[in-house]
């Protein structure tokens, strides 16, 4: 008889971990963007290109701290050889 790889609580970070970078993946509306921030919004190219879009990174940045500690809180630990 086969054990099982993965106990459940290992599946289930798993799939956590799969499922949130899935979804920051996935971007429906990153093409529209512009439009809608030029269009309805009211901005100028130029402050959507300057002033918002370089945001993005630091955004990401700082929400890689959520991450990490979510990881730990649900105790990931990378697999040992």
């Amino acid at each position: 008889m086969a054990r099982d790889f993965l106990d459940f609580s290992q599946r289930w970070t798993l799939v956590l971990l799969c499922a949130y970078g899935f979804s920051k993946e996935i971007r429906p509306s990153e093409p529209y963007l512009t439009q809608y921030l030029t269009g309805y919004k009211g901005l100028d190219e130029d402050d959507v290109y300057q002033k918002i879009y370089p945001v993005w990174p630091y955004s990401y940045f700082a929400l890689l701290v959520p991450v990490f500690l979510l990881t730990d809180l649900l105790r990931y630990h990378a697999a040992k050889n």
